[in-house]
């Protein structure tokens, strides 16, 4: 009884303002990947409640990691099948609480169009790399596992992060809109993830250079 939002056929009518529970699903986050690399793709599904994700589950096939959390109580990684090739242990692991990096003591995860930008720029040259895996659920819970201190993205849909957001606040991650404006779930537009200090001082290059 619960509708279905997704990138296929299903739509929740004007979601943006939606009450209520609702899943949001992504059945393939990184189809290309997919099809072309056939890695860094996950299956993503998030139960969302008057537009908080209270519940979330990503698998990576590939990897043989399944992530989980729920509201609350914590994120988990854990291998997705018995014996799965590359997954990390044989129990649930919790994921904590990211360690508060600043730019310089980890990556930065971002779209290839975001390095015109004058800021960004400025935060890769500041970070220790630039990465760009093609697959935003997978990048945001990069971050959320400590992998990486910031991803930034100049358009996402509710289906793209309402799994890995939840990832993210569970482990300590902040969530903004790239101007620092407050992030909902349920409606499309750019995103800033990083640690407390790798945040902020994304933010304070976007803001110096008016991007």
């Amino acid at each position: 009884g619960i509708p279905i939002h997704g990138e296929e056929a299903h739509r929740v009518e004007d979601f943006e303002t939606y009450r209520g529970r609702a899943w949001v699903l992504d059945p393939i986050d990184g189809t290309l990947n997919y099809v072309s690399t056939h890695r860094d793709w996950v299956v993503s599904l998030a139960l969302v409640d008057d537009g908080v994700p209270v519940l979330a589950v990503l698998a990576d096939p590939v990897a043989g990691r399944l992530y989980t959390a729920i509201r609350g109580r914590g994120a988990w990684v854990e291998p997705l099948t018995e014996g799965a090739a590359g997954a990390d242990g044989d129990a649930p692991r919790a994921l904590g609480t990211v360690e508060n990096l600043p730019l310089s003591e980890g990556m930065v995860i971002a779209h290839y169009q975001l390095t015109r930008h004058a800021g960004i720029g400025r935060a890769i040259e500041a970070s220790r790399g630039m990465r760009c895996y093609g697959a935003a659920a997978l990048e945001m819970t990069e971050v959320a596992a400590g992998g990486a201190v910031v991803y930034a993205q100049p358009l996402l849909q509710p289906w793209d992060v309402a799994a890995a957001a939840l990832m993210c606040t569970e482990t300590g991650v902040l969530l903004t809109r790239m101007d620092g404006a407050p992030f909902d779930v349920r409606r499309a537009g750019s995103l800033l993830v990083g640690t407390p200090a790798a945040h902020a001082e994304v933010l304070e290059h976007l803001r110096t250079t008016g991007d």
